[in-house]
């Protein structure tokens, strides 16, 4: 039960943590509709992230597994960003980056790098923890 508690207060705060990062983007940025569609994509985001780290947890022999998964997460956001912005430049017929891309974009990654960055933590601490030998 404290394993339940501990991923749901890792879930809640990331996206607390995220989602107050996106708005003080949003607000720099002067975002508008688009926005949207970033809030809409970190709710996914969070939930996947905490299912792989929940995999990690299960699995871990050591510490490591979660610096792993970690690292697989943020390769996994560097890569959909990618694939957005060439998706974008396929669909434009162009390939330009200009400013509202870069303002999307950051909307989008620097919320999705605190999530990983904010489970990663607690989830990790609290496997430390439960496992003092290791």
């Amino acid at each position: 039960m404290r394993n339940f508690w501990a991923f749901t207060g890792a879930f809640f705060l990331s996206y607390m943590v995220a989602g107050m990062a996106a708005v003080g983007l949003a607000e720099h940025f002067k975002a508008r509709e688009e926005f949207i569609l970033v809030l809409m994509a970190l709710t996914p985001f969070n939930f996947i992230s905490l299912i792989v780290f929940a995999i990690a947890y299960g699995r871990a022999k050591t510490p490591r597994t979660f610096d792993r998964a970690a690292i697989g997460l943020g390769i996994g956001v560097v890569a959909s960003i990618v694939a957005l912005v060439a998706l974008a430049a396929v669909a434009d017929g162009k390939l330009s980056f200009g400013a509202q891309d870069f303002a999307i974009t950051a909307e989008w990654f620097v919320p999705a790098v605190l999530t990983i960055a904010v489970q990663w933590w607690l989830l990790r601490r609290r496997w430390r923890r439960a496992h003092p030998q290791q």
